[in-house]
């Protein structure tokens, strides 16, 4: 599968489209020891689509030498296909921490500090020999997700730094991370799924670890226009926060003051607290002819189908996760799971199975794509105290 992707460097960082003067640095203050920081354009999750196929009845013999074909020919290429749906693996190429497009811990600390979010903006110049480490791209960007699925971004840009006490007196380490106009199309073949299922104009998060010992990390996300199925739901995201919340042209003050929905055959509810779930039911016909099979195996798989059960769930909102020592956020999570089961009737003497079990479970979001969209981290650092000796005199 080929990957494309264009990339300038300056000051010894990913950057593009931007010009960096590259003046040698002055002495300044390392950043405080153990502290970290990272902005990734995403993050993904670990879920894997992986369906199952089980076959029943008295299988040897000549039963086997007429099931053998079908299942060669018809059912293995189907599993393969569901398989080839996960696209995490991909777009984590290019855009996760394996990628050319990442910013981690600065090296020293660094002023002034930054405006406030979501209004600041890549600093200029930025690069390793300035203690802030940066990517900054508007081309290359679009992982080549095939046939069956689609994502594409306008511009990502993101940095980290530890500001100097002098100009913020918490002395944080933080990254900060920038999306915009992300896109994304699947089973583009199933026209109720109104592609792009996922779209937002931007996204964008900010972790915070101060090193003062005295204020707490924190993290927030913004997200502006984003729409699922076409704009059936859509909203935006204030200080982490969904507002602005419209399903089926009824505005919701928040995600849990939504209900769950039944419109023109989509399911819209909250999921947890910060997101919404639409979740459409994909009959046998649909899915097996959009999955790009050849029309012979598409005829007999329709033929030998006599039930099926599978849902298409697509998942978005933003999420943070902020622990005494260290905060980590994405703007915008856009995620989608595929669950359910096929069966076939085999000739009327034996029976199949292809399950697909879902990827909304331990930390994942979804089996097809699971993108944590702006994605940024920090942790502060460790501290040593001394104590001052008592004169003996004071004793």
């Amino acid at each position: 599968m080929k990957r494309r992707y264009r990339l300038l460097t300056a000051c010894g960082v990913a950057a593009a489209t931007v010009a960096l003067s590259c003046a040698p640095a002055s002495a300044s203050t390392p950043t405080t020891p153990g502290a970290t920081a990272s902005a990734l354009p995403v993050y993904t999750g670990t879920a894997q689509l992986a369906p199952t196929l089980t076959l029943t009845g008295a299988l040897g013999g000549l039963l086997d030498g007429l099931i053998s074909p079908i299942v060669n020919q018809d059912l293995n290429p189907l599993v393969g296909a569901l398989q080839g749906l996960a696209e995490n693996a991909v777009v984590a190429s290019l855009l996760g921490a394996a990628g050319n497009f990442t910013a981690g811990t600065p090296s020293f600390q660094t002023t002034p500090a930054p405006g406030a979010f979501p209004s600041d903006t890549l600093p200029s110049p930025c690069g390793t020999a300035y203690g802030l480490p940066c990517y900054n791209a508007t081309s290359g960007i679009t992982p080549n997700l095939g046939s069956l699925e689609g994502m594409s971004l306008n511009s990502i840009w993101g940095y980290t730094q530890e500001v100097a006490s002098s100009a913020d007196a918490t002395n944080p380490i933080f990254g900060r991370a920038s999306m915009a106009s992300p896109r994304i199309s699947v089973l583009s073949g199933i026209s109720s799924l109104a592609n792009p299922v996922l779209q937002a104009d931007s996204a964008n998060s900010k972790s915070n670890c101060p090193n003062d010992n005295l204020t707490a990390p924190s993290a927030t996300e913004s997200a502006s226009n984003v729409k699922l199925l076409n704009g059936l739901v859509s909203f935006g995201v204030s200080d982490g926060n969904i507002v602005s919340l419209n399903v089926g042209g009824v505005a919701y003050a928040s995600v849990t003051a939504l209900p769950t929905l039944t419109i023109n055959g989509v399911t819209v509810q909250p999921y947890g607290q910060s997101a919404v779930k639409t979740s459409i039911t994909l009959s046998a016909s649909s899915l097996i002819g959009a999955l790009g099979l050849s029309s012979s195996a598409v005829t007999a798989l329709l033929n030998y189908v006599t039930n099926s059960s599978i849902t298409l769930s697509v998942i978005a909102g933003p999420n943070d996760s902020v622990a005494s020592d260290s905060a980590k956020a994405w703007g915008l999570g856009m995620s989608v799971d595929l669950a359910g089961s096929l069966s076939f009737n085999l000739l009327g003497v034996a029976g199949a199975t292809v399950a697909i079990p879902t990827g909304l479970a331990n930390g994942n979001y979804g089996n097809v794509l699971d993108l944590r969209l702006a994605y940024t981290s920090c942790t502060a650092g460790s501290y040593t105290t001394t104590t001052q000796p008592v004169p003996p005199a004071l004793v």
